[in-house]
């Protein structure tokens, strides 16, 4: 404390005594207007004005590169990726008319039109025409397999054959009933063979029934 004879004490009451003293009267005639002026708030710089009532210029905004409002907008911007990936890929040779067929596809529609549109005929009906001879049928019908052929041979008004059967075993058309019961079927001991189409039964048929012709007609109409 500071001693009634001038002298000094603690630090902190040194430093009241040298803080400069304010007559209260005198802030009250201090004209605060005109000696401070308020620094305009955020709110007033977002609506452009002051709050001295005059209106603040609106300051410029920094823009990208790529912003069009830039000083770069006549600059080339990026390409999409989807525009970047076109011109990359190698150009499409263009093709006029339908794709051609493939050889395999060509062939398998051949075969699939050939089988559609086959119509066997009746081997005793085509020995007819080859021997000259009358005929005794109307060439079987629309037959489309080797069923259809001795079904027509054997259920006519007038049969052709009194036996035929075809052994499950090796394939071969039988045309004796007593052969077939002692040598196929059940006692028939031979290896099946491969597949063979139906143009290739028909002929070996017609060589059973027939084997004075040398030259087997064709099996279709």
């Amino acid at each position: 404390m500071l001693s009634t004879d001038g002298v000094h004490g603690h630090p902190a009451d040194d430093f009241i005594l040298s803080t400069p003293r304010y007559d209260l009267d005198s802030l009250d005639e201090f004209n605060w207007d005109e000696n401070f002026s308020q620094s305009p708030s955020p709110h007033d710089f977002a609506h452009g004005q002051m709050n001295n009532g005059s209106t603040a210029q609106k300051m410029p905004m920094p823009t990208s590169p790529f912003d069009p409002r830039g000083s770069t907008a006549n600059e080339q911007p990026i390409p999409k990726l989807a525009e970047r990936a076109a011109r990359a890929a190698p150009p499409r040779r263009a093709v006029d008319g339908p794709i051609p067929p493939t050889p395999t596809s060509t062939n398998l529609g051949k075969r699939k039109r050939r089988e559609a549109d086959l119509f066997l005929a009746c081997p005793i009906f085509q020995a007819d025409i080859i021997l000259g001879r009358g005929h005794s049928c109307s060439s079987a019908g629309p037959a489309k397999n080797m069923s259809d052929i001795r079904r027509h041979l054997l259920r006519g008004k007038k049969p052709h054959l009194h036996f035929l059967k075809s052994c499950k075993t090796c394939k071969k058309h039988v045309l004796h009933q007593q052969e077939y019961e002692t040598r196929h079927g059940q006692h028939c001991g031979k290896v099946q063979p491969q597949r063979q189409s139906t143009e290739t039964q028909w002929t070996l048929l017609f060589a059973q029934l027939y084997s004075d012709i040398e030259n087997i007609p064709s099996p279709c109409k």
